[in-house]
């Protein structure tokens, strides 16, 4: 992702999304779920994330649950791994100095 979405009001990645690393980036959404063998990434070891990341969740008191399934309720204003298969969120920055 290289530059700012609109705001969402669902978000599913069941793919791979990367946060380019060296550009100011907000993700805003009700709801944001990684999923199956997806990926959500800010980084990696080999190349850390140097620009600027904020992740907003909107979700209110009243904003609906979210049912995955019919045994799976997210509930509202939510940041999930629903790690079953593999999938994955993660964030890699510059090593402080020593």
């Amino acid at each position: 992702m290289d530059e700012n979405p609109p705001g969402l009001s669902r978000l599913t990645i069941q793919g791979y999304v990367f946060f380019d690393p060296n550009v100011t980036l907000t993700l805003s959404a009700e709801y944001i779920v990684v999923m199956g063998q997806g990926v959500l990434a800010a980084g990696s070891p080999g190349q850390p994330f140097n620009g600027s990341l904020t992740i907003v969740l909107n979700g209110t008191r009243q904003t609906p649950d979210w049912a995955l399934t019919n045994t799976v309720n997210m509930g509202a204003k939510v940041r999930n791994r629903a790690g079953l298969c593999g999938c994955r969120v993660t964030v890699c920055g510059p090593l402080p100095p020593p």
